[in-house]
């Protein structure tokens, strides 16, 4: 029976490959959570409460995240954070089997499983492991990407068309700066199929009609649900009235002239170095193979992928494409390799690297890693420690606190609704300084304190975001807080109790 298996180096390797995978995923379960995480996972669970985004709570993000997160949370309500995460690697494994079969001229087999390696191992490099809508936006960015590698000339099959515009709605419907590159691949595909045809066709219209398709049921939806004017009020007026004026006040047309003057950063030294040679190497294989078109896409492509040039969770879209090219070149290196064992060896060089940077920047970084490794023994402590390293809950029968008792949270700090299972007693899961911006804001926020008389508020009335303090952008909410709460330090931190009248 034995010796009929195979164990050849390819399968051997596949193998250790996808054990170090899961150990890093079982490790990034217990990444430290992100504000922008919480405000996602928080969301989605509302979701399940039959909230609406925009109309039911603010958002000015885009909707797509909270409505795919809230999936984990509708089969399971008490669902932990690490639950949650895990139903998002269970997406990525989802994913890369699909992009295992739709590759045609990229990376396939073996060589898929070194990418997704390299990738979780770049993962602290720009925090690939929480669940953003980053994350989602580069899920549509690499497929886009690969279809133009599977057909240069964009004569798209239909299985073709139909991934790259459920990516385009991906991409749309997860960030706004997702515009930029998308533009650009539109104006790519117009010219591509101009210079092949002389002019589109019936076919190109089919294209149109199956990328504005999912866009036509989406606007169904907020026109069913009655959040068209709220998803204008807030996912595209507010950012441009408000939140812009926080952000440099740039316009749409101004954020790019600024990228296009930052293209020398491009090739600067960073953590990243490596990947961009590999990126210059695969720019000039196309420029030996005449492959002037490829070389435009990929160059603006990319570069639009990383619109804020921050190393940071903005730029993953960027880091997975730029780290998919960089593994095609490592494969054609490879393929160079006239001997076996120099083959190999390239090929291990390869992984060395980012195994070196992942121990460095993540582990060594984290003295208490190896704690965190121990909870895996322990399923119950495992599912409960992020619960209680946030806050310590009030004991809900001294206070009266109830399941149907609404709570609020300020200024940053959202996860609780989710950690207490309870419903946010304003639209405004957290409070930053380009909401109170909103006139009347502050104003509408204390009506809804007062309406129902919470009785429990979470709130960091000394901190500040972005230098700016809470206590002056929300002086109004500060001293209706302090004039009808009491802090109570043995309930937890920041904890506040309504004066009993």
């Amino acid at each position: 029976m034995f010796s009929k298996i195979k164990f050849d180096i390819k399968n051997i390797c596949s193998f250790c490959i996808i054990l170090v995978v899961f150990f890093m995923v079982l490790i990034y379960l217990k990444a430290p959570l992100f504000s922008d995480e919480a405000d996602v996972i928080t969301g989605a669970w509302l979701v399940t409460k039959g909230y609406v985004v925009y109309k039911d709570f603010f958002c000015h993000h885009m909707p797509l995240p909270y409505y795919v997160m809230s999936v984990p949370l509708f089969i399971y309500k008490n669902a932990a954070v690490e639950c949650v995460r895990g139903f998002y690697y269970l997406l990525l494994f989802l994913y890369f089997v699909f992009i295992n079969s739709y590759t045609k001229n990229g990376l396939k087999n073996i060589w898929l499983l070194i990418y997704v390696l390299i990738l979780f191992l770049s993962f602290n490099l720009f925090k690939g492991y929480w669940i953003l809508a980053d994350t989602f936006f580069a899920l549509g960015a690499l497929t886009i990407f690969i279809s133009v590698l599977n057909k240069p000339k964009c004569d798209f099959s239909l299985k073709e068309m139909a991934a790259v515009s459920c990516s385009i709605f991906v991409c749309i419907t997860s960030t706004l700066i997702s515009v930029y590159p998308v533009m650009f691949f539109g104006l790519y595909y117009i010219v591509m199929r101009f210079l092949t045809l002389k002019k589109l066709n019936l076919q190109d219209l089919k294209f149109l009609s199956i990328i504005a398709f999912p866009f036509v049921v989406w606007g169904l939806y907020m026109l069913f649900t009655g959040t068209f004017d709220d998803f204008w009020q807030n996912g595209f007026l507010f950012n441009t009235m408000y939140y812009s004026k926080f952000t440099g006040n740039d316009t749409p047309l101004t954020l790019i002239i600024k990228h296009f003057k930052k293209l020398p950063a491009f090739f600067e030294p960073s953590y990243a170095l490596i990947f961009v040679c590999g990126f210059l190497f695969y720019l000039i294989k196309l420029f030996q193979k005449k492959e002037y078109n490829l070389i435009i896409f990929s160059l603006l492509f990319v570069y639009l992928l990383n619109m804020r040039m921050e190393q940071d969770f903005h730029c993953t879209a960027y880091y997975y494409v730029l780290i998919y090219i960089f593994v095609i070149m490592a494969k054609q290196f490879a393929q160079c390799c006239q001997k076996t064992y120099l083959k190999h060896l390239f090929i291990l060089s390869v992984i060395i690297f980012p195994c070196i940077f992942f121990f460095n920047s993540f582990c060594l970084t984290h003295p208490n890693l190896l704690w965190k490794l121990k909870l895996i023994k322990h399923p119950v402590l495992f599912a409960s420690v992020l619960q209680k390293r946030y806050i310590k809950p009030v004991d809900k029968t001294e206070y009266c606190f109830s399941e149907r008792d609404k709570i609020w949270a300020a200024p940053l700090n959202p996860i609780i609704y989710f950690n207490l299972r309870r419903e946010p007693a304003n639209k405004n899961i957290f409070y930053l300084p380009w909401q109170a911006a909103v006139p009347g804001e502050n104003e509408r926020v204390i009506a809804d304190l007062e309406n129902g008389k919470v009785k429990v508020i979470f709130a960091d009335l000394e901190s500040s975001v972005w230098g700016f303090k809470f206590k002056d952008y929300a002086k109004p909410v500060y001293d209706y807080i302090k004039q009808n709460y009491d802090k109570a330090p043995e309930y937890g931190s920041n904890v506040y109790i309504r004066k009993k009248v």
